[in-house]
């Protein structure tokens, strides 16, 4: 399923994870830099181990800015709510670049 960033919202999301279907988020260059930052966030929130208490404080700390920070981007309140569950459980999150060079993310349904 392919989307802009203005057409996701938690409805898509839950349909395309249910039918285990990737989606591809197209991202304004307006927006390119500040997903590519959150982006950063989410792997390096993934890639540490969560049962280690001395980072267990950090990835919370991180794992909020990351929601908070998509909810201003986004706009959808809704998707909030469905993002801890999704992004750190259920989704990966891939970056790359489309021909034009903007910012594209990839939602894969695990």
């Amino acid at each position: 399923m392919k989307l802009t960033y203005k057409e996701l919202d938690s409805r898509l999301l839950k349909e395309a994870v249910s039918r285990r279907e990737d989606i591809v988020v197209e991202v304004t260059s307006r927006h390119a830099s500040a997903l590519d930052d959150l982006v950063d966030i989410v792997m390096d929130v993934k890639s540490w181990p969560k049962t280690k208490p001395s980072l267990f404080k950090k990835w919370i700390t991180l794992q909020k800015t990351f929601l908070l920070a998509i909810r201003a981007l986004l706009s959808h309140a809704q998707l909030v709510e469905l993002l801890p569950v999704l992004v750190f459980s259920k989704v990966n999150v891939r970056r790359s670049h489309g021909p034009d060079g903007a910012l594209v993310l990839l939602i894969e349904p695990k």
